[in-house]
């Protein structure tokens, strides 16, 4: 083994070599470093603030729910709030540290929802879930009916009579009675006209008409009645039959048509209405004056194919005999 010199007391002699002292130092330092910690020095667990209390609701509307609950306490961290859970769906809304709130978001009346609560610090330690209360929000209340039309008469002919009320709401349909029973020629749509047409009434008779609305709050009362008695006239010759009907579907379930226009002894080509007949029946939605061609007809109940045809109305009333007709598959 090699031999080294060192110094001892001073004077130069045999002894333990400086690099074997310097390492047993280092093994002496690791091994202190490795012993194991006392029980004093163990880390202290996070303690989560305690699951809030009594949670219940304290009242509803058609779109909210009221909630109070007991406070929590607080565990290793003094700082925490409260998060309340819409069970339907998992929605969460902060409420701070207060003991009670309302949730108002997303809230529809006539709906149950459910909800539970939780406490969480700062340091994220969540308490356990409350119980879940459930409640059901009280529906709102129905739309009130809407108010009746307000009718007046605008002409009379020997065979007509129209009348027109302001719309008394933006969704609501109308119905027209005459001498208390349904137009047939009206339909509920809810962009309804408010002016109509009631047509081949007989000549020189009496008829009261009255119109109801009709809305998703229900139907309005009945229209002051407005009473009419139709005109007479010694011109009774009707116009020429329109000639020429051509048209087909648009594929929209609908057809487009065209025809040679009727003459009249009584008024111009202009001023002549023209009325469609679908499967038989008269197609209240399709007439039209003066213009014949490129006009809409809609089929009369379901099944292809139908058969169209036109007649001219003058302004007496004078009916024309019928177009050709014209066959077609909606």
């Amino acid at each position: 083994m090699l031999a080294t010199k060192t110094y001892q007391g001073g004077r130069v002699g045999w002894g333990v070599p400086r690099w074997v002292a310097g390492m047993a130092a280092v093994m002496f330092t690791l091994a202190s470093l490795l012993q194991p910690v006392s029980a004093s020095a163990k880390v202290i667990k996070a303690t989560p603030p305690s699951t809030p209390g009594n949670f219940h609701v304290t009242g509803t509307t058609t779109s909210s729910v009221s909630l109070a609950w007991t406070a929590s306490k607080a565990g290793s961290d003094s700082k925490f709030v409260y998060e309340i859970v819409r069970a339907n769906d998992g929605y969460i809304l902060n409420f701070g540290s207060v003991t009670s709130g309302t949730w108002n978001v997303g809230l529809q009346g006539g709906q149950t929802y459910s909800f539970y609560i939780f406490a969480i610090d700062s340091d994220n330690n969540k308490s356990a879930n409350s119980s879940t209360v459930t409640v059901t929000l009280p529906a709102p209340p129905p739309p009130p009916p809407p108010p009746a039309p307000v009718v007046s008469l605008v002409s009379v002919t020997p065979t007509t009579i129209t009348v027109e009320w302001p719309a008394v709401d933006l969704e609501a349909a109308y119905v027209l009675y005459v001498n208390g029973v349904a137009d047939s020629g009206n339909n509920l749509e809810f962009d309804a006209e408010t002016e109509w047409t009631v047509i081949n009434l007989a000549q020189g008779t009496t008829y009261t008409i009255t119109v109801e609305a009709v809305d998703f709050g229900g139907t309005s009362p009945m229209s002051n009645p407005v009473t009419a008695t139709t005109t007479t006239t010694t011109n009774t010759i009707a116009p020429t039959a329109p000639t020429g009907l051509t048209g087909a579907s648009d594929g929209g379930g609908e057809a487009i048509v065209s025809w040679n226009p009727s003459t009249s002894p009584y008024e111009s080509q202009s001023q002549i209405e023209y009325l469609f007949y679908v499967n038989g029946m008269l197609e209240a939605d399709a007439d039209t004056i003066g213009q014949t061609t490129d006009q809409y007809v809609f089929p009369n109940g379901p099944g292809d194919p139908q058969q169209v045809y036109v007649v001219a109305v003058d302004q007496y009333g004078n009916v024309s005999p019928p177009s050709n007709i014209l066959t077609i598959d909606f």
